[in-house]
């Protein structure tokens, strides 16, 4: 059987796994596979796409097709040349809107820049589920500026709440939205003036007990400033990197405040199987893979042929697109996977549309067949 031959309700969730409904996405582990539960009570695979900045398709050699395209209009290309292909080639969700737009990622003293979260409105307008990003705090292990707050002062409850009902009040009773997401590579251990890890000896017991309050106390700040204005959506926390830079601890206090927790790393099928494995075991929590890719050369991309994710053409990125997720499905605490990225811009220099806004249609052909074609089937084959 084929997706095919499964029909699916308004959101994209299978008809064929039917749970209890409600107004929102919840998530539920049912004969043993966890799933994302639509507003409509259906099984739900979340295939994403992230990095979807507007200005991507604004540089002075590429606004005349926004211009001409798109009618110089936001919303149109966001419904036009965002959602109605997204949708046409089998993604059903919106993963994470900001796209890389400043820096050089790995080089020293290199400030890596995001462009802004989109709107509430903006996604509406897309007229797809959803992931909206909150980030709570400039700590990722690419800001070579962090700032780790004082999670026990009331400044930060006061920031928390602020952040959360700026958005979370708008959207408390949108039934697209999947959830939340904090910020991406949160460096918990990172010995920096001011960070929480600065004077701390992890070999000493009573240190790490300090760290784990601090981390735990972010977690709880967080998440129950979210839940104060919306108690209606899922929290994933942010979205994590592999360990050893998240330890054991660091996932085991995850699935205390989370609902799902989010993988943010280009992870071969194997560590689907060990690493993740082990989070699952650590959190009792089911799993996204919030941030992965393929990438070929093209004519902005020097793709290195030695990284893990390297394929030599736009026709093997998506045959690795299949097969990556004929084998992460099989996972039964998998719910999905979010692509990076949808548009190439001058910053990433990676995506499934080029700098003019054409597809790379030998990838995306393939991405198409598997997501419209044998996603469910793969989810309901799982071990």
């Amino acid at each position: 059987m084929t997706n095919s031959e499964l029909s699916v309700d308004q959101y994209g969730g299978t008809t064929q796994m039917i749970s209890d409904a409600t107004e929102f996405f919840t998530v539920r582990k049912i004969d043993g596979r966890w799933w994302f539960i639509t507003p409509e009570g259906h099984g739900f695979i979340s295939m994403g796409m992230n990095h979807l900045d507007l200005s991507s398709i604004k540089y002075p050699d590429n606004i005349h097709i926004f211009n001409e395209r798109y009618g110089g209009s936001n919303d149109r290309f966001i419904t036009e040349g965002i959602a109605q292909p997204l949708k046409a080639w089998g993604f059903n969700t919106l993963g994470w809107s900001q796209e890389m737009v400043g820096g050089v990622w790995g080089k020293p003293g290199s400030i890596i820049r995001h462009s802004p979260e989109w709107t509430p409105n903006q996604f509406r307008l897309a007229n797809m589920p959803f992931v909206y990003n909150l980030a709570f705090a400039e700590i990722e292990k690419f800001n070579n500026n962090p700032h780790y707050p004082n999670v026990f002062d009331s400044d930060f409850d006061m920031w928390a709440d602020h952040l959360a009902r700026s958005v979370c009040v708008d959207l408390a009773n949108d039934p697209l939205l999947l959830g939340y997401a904090d910020l991406p590579l949160p460096d918990f251990t990172r010995k920096t003036p001011g960070s929480w890890a600065e004077h701390l000896n992890f070999e000493n017991p009573n240190d790490m007990d300090q760290l784990k309050a601090i981390v735990d106390r972010y977690f709880e700040v967080t998440t129950q400033a979210i839940k104060r204005y919306d108690p209606n959506h899922l929290i994933f926390g942010p979205r994590f990197s592999p360990m050893p830079e998240n330890l054991e601890w660091v996932i085991e206090a995850a699935g205390k405040h989370f609902d799902a927790l989010l993988c943010n790393w280009f992870i071969s099928p194997d560590e689907i199987t060990t690493e993740l494995k082990k989070w699952h075991k650590l959190s009792h929590r089911p799993i996204l893979i919030s941030d992965m890719a393929f990438l070929a050369p093209t004519d902005l991309l020097e793709a290195n042929p030695g990284g893990a994710s390297y394929v030599p053409d736009q026709k093997a990125r998506g045959i690795a697109y299949r097969k990556f997720n004929e084998q992460s499905l099989r996972s039964p605490y998998i719910l999905g996977h979010h692509w990076c990225a949808f548009f190439e811009n001058l910053c990433r220099k990676s995506g499934i549309k080029n700098h003019f806004d054409e597809p790379y249609w030998d990838c995306v052909n393939e991405m198409k067949t598997f997501n419209c074609k044998h996603l469910y089937a793969t989810a309901m084959r799982y071990k």
